[in-house]
């Protein structure tokens, strides 16, 4: 009889799965989460399945640009620099993105998406063969 910690991989007569064995198996195997809700996405020039959530889109201003000048408001309003943040989270599985990138990103990694879009990452979570990674865009 196997129990955990053998060699087998996923169900085996007498094998009992643990929470975070069942899920990493269910993942590898495809049977939840990316075959449901995943779609192809470019990722520095290689198509792998992920999903996108947008988390948020804000606008910053400087102004503080125009105020050390001496400016005047209409003056300020021309020389304001706007840049645009988008923060989303990626989901992609951990292999797929090992394949593309060569390991898990740490902060400050730079990756392409979907060719136009060049994206930071903030943070990366695994979760059981999975990548949690939170990035962010930034454009003028």
């Amino acid at each position: 009889m196997r129990g955990p910690g053998s060699d087998c991989r996923g169900p085996c007569p007498g094998h009992v799965m643990g929470l975070k064995e069942m899920r990493a198996f269910d993942v590898e195997s495809d049977r939840v989460f990316f075959s449901d809700f995943a779609e192809p996405h470019e990722i520095n020039g290689r198509m792998m399945d992920c999903v996108l959530m947008d988390v948020s889109e804000n606008e910053y201003q400087r102004s503080a640009v125009g105020r050390t000048l001496g400016l005047n408001a209409k003056d300020v309003e021309r020389t304001i620099s706007r840049t645009w943040t988008t923060r989303m989270q990626l989901f992609v599985r951990a292999r797929d993105w090992d394949a593309v990138c060569g390991g898990r990103p740490g902060s400050r990694f730079k990756f392409d998406l979907d060719r136009n879009r060049k994206m930071t990452v903030t943070e990366c979570v695994d979760e059981s063969g999975v990548y949690v990674i939170s990035a962010e865009e930034n454009r003028l």
